[in-house]
């Protein structure tokens, strides 16, 4: 009998993108509201591994923060698969960012990077 463990990593880049000059939230808003949510992103990896796929590689997700934390119009950018993807915008929509005092709505295009090392174990 074998046993596969996949140890998965994902990649938090500071490298993205607003599309508006006048934020309603930031660059560091933006990582803290990820890491807080980091069980949620590596769910929808495991569970993408767990269904026998073994893809790997940058979902690019954009999706749009308004003044009362709210994230909406979540879109897919590029993705490995559309599992993948699907679950990260019904989870990214469950998200709060931090409130705004700033009446703008701002875009948010991030890069997420997946990559499962798979290491077989004999009995």
């Amino acid at each position: 009998m074998k046993l596969v463990i996949a140890l998965l990593t994902l990649l938090i880049f500071s490298n993205f993108s607003f599309a508006n000059s006048s934020l309603t939230v930031t660059n560091k808003q933006v990582h803290q509201t990820l890491k807080k949510n980091k069980q949620d992103i590596n769910n929808c990896y495991q569970s993408y591994l767990a269904e026998g796929f073994n893809a790997y590689g940058k979902v690019i997700m954009k999706w749009n923060v308004h003044p009362d934390g709210r994230a909406t119009h979540v879109k897919t950018v590029k993705t490995i698969d559309r599992f993948v993807s699907n679950c990260l915008a019904k989870k990214i929509r469950t998200w709060s960012f931090p409130k705004s005092n700033n009446k703008r709505i701002a875009e948010v295009q991030f890069p997420f990077v997946f990559s499962a090392k798979r290491t077989l174990i004999s009995k």
